[in-house]
């Protein structure tokens, strides 16, 4: 049903309050504020910490009957610790000497991560449809940007749609 994503999200909810007393402050933290519908998304400053936090948002999420897979990192140290089988297709045989020069690219809310450099991007496949109005639009509204990485970009876009408009070009 269309409920769906909000009572699973509530479920989650209530699996971090639940289990807060058993785990660190950090791994409650990271379930309440970084899950996005299906990604979690977060970054730790060492090795040692983005480890622990999967150990244990792993073992809450577990507890409240989540079963979290599709685990990526730039750093192989940290994927050593996560089963193959609950890595991300990409990284299942992670190993950054071998991949030197291919990017491997991963997708979280519609933003492409370059792993090995971890940075973010877009891809926006722009058809030629004209020099119109509309085609410019139809641009910029393909574009899905829930965090506003892209807003410096897709504004400019926006602002001259906004001079057609008052123009009067269609």
């Amino acid at each position: 049903t269309t409920s769906s994503p909000s009572c699973a999200n509530a479920a989650l909810l209530q699996t971090a309050k639940d289990n807060q007393a058993d785990f660190s402050s950090r791994a409650s933290s990271t379930i309440r504020s970084n899950f996005y519908v299906d990604d979690c998304l977060s970054s730790q400053p060492t090795v040692e910490e983005a480890s622990e936090q999967i150990q244990e948002v792993t073992e809450m999420c577990s507890r409240g009957g989540f079963n979290l897979t599709k685990w990526t990192s730039n750093n192989a140290e940290v994927l050593k610790d996560v089963p193959p089988k609950d890595r991300a297709e990409v990284v299942k045989d992670f190993n950054l000497e071998e991949l030197k020069g291919e990017p491997v690219m991963e997708r979280a809310l519609g933003v492409k991560w370059k792993v090995q450099d971890d940075m973010l991007g877009f891809q926006v496949a722009v058809k030629d449809k004209g020099h119109t109005r509309r085609a410019i639009l139809s641009v910029v509204r393909s574009v899905y940007d829930p965090l506003g990485l892209g807003s410096p970009f897709i504004l400019r876009a926006k602002i001259l749609l906004q001079e057609l408009c008052r123009s009067g070009i269609t």
